[in-house]
């Protein structure tokens, strides 16, 4: 942690790999094996627990199987990708030897606008 005076509050200073590898297995991986565990253990209790199968009823549990797999592995790959930005700063940082300010700018933009749009729903109603 470190106080960023520019910001005027405390947080994973972006030149920390550390710190961002930190982030990124507290935030991101954690709950990717939690879910991922969870799953699993969901399919292994239907499957154990279920006395009567029947070829019908197997291939289509198979396909449904598969297709709730497949929504997993999606969701699962958003929540990854969502810690590109802390994997990929400090990486960044190391190379260049300070972070890339036209990426910063779009993001400081969008979440300008977002608390712009917020404002507003906030004083409208």
């Amino acid at each position: 942690m470190e106080y960023l005076h520019n910001d005027y509050h405390c947080q994973v200073a972006p030149s920390s790999m550390r710190g961002s590898l930190t982030v990124c297995v507290l935030g991101f991986l954690f709950p990717f094996i939690i879910i991922a565990c969870s799953y699993v253990y969901t399919i292994y209790y239907v499957r154990q627990h279920n006395p009567t199968i029947i070829t019908i009823n197997r291939r289509t549990n198979m396909r449904r199987d598969m297709i709730i797999l497949k929504r997993v592995l999606i969701i699962l790959t958003l929540l990854t990708s969502s810690a590109a930005p802390h994997a990929l700063f400090p990486i960044a940082y190391r190379i260049l030897g300070s972070l890339p300010t036209c990426y910063l700018s779009v993001i400081f933009q969008h979440i300008k606008s977002y608390d712009v749009l917020k404002l507003r729903e906030t004083t409208s109603m």
